[in-house]
């Protein structure tokens, strides 16, 4: 089910990694995380450089596993958010900073 997300996170599109519609993006089976489908610019998913086909494996070194992680830890954040990505099999990490939650 894709879920967009608003409020604290502003802009960005997402889905579960174990969706067809991740599977379309290249996200092998069995992956774990949650899956950018598109990103509004100017938004807060813009600022944090995410792009399509991200997928967001860890946020402040806590495992993402599925939509529900990923707006539990967004709902509770209090600080700089540091992400976690798998962008097209490469760990990259991203800030998303205070200010845009």
């Amino acid at each position: 089910m894709s879920v967009a997300l608003s409020g604290n996170f502003l802009g960005a599109v997402v889905d579960a990694a174990d969706t067809p519609s991740a599977r379309l993006l290249g996200i092998r089976q069995g992956s774990r995380g949650v899956i950018v489908l598109s990103v509004k610019p100017a938004s807060a998913a813009a600022v944090a450089g995410l792009k399509p086909g991200d997928l967001i494996e860890e946020i402040n070194s806590k495992q993402v596993h599925d939509v529900m992680d990923l707006k539990f830890a967004l709902g509770y954040a209090s600080s700089p958010l540091r992400l976690l990505l798998n962008r097209y099999g490469r760990s990259v990490f991203t800030l998303l900073p205070k200010d845009v939650l």
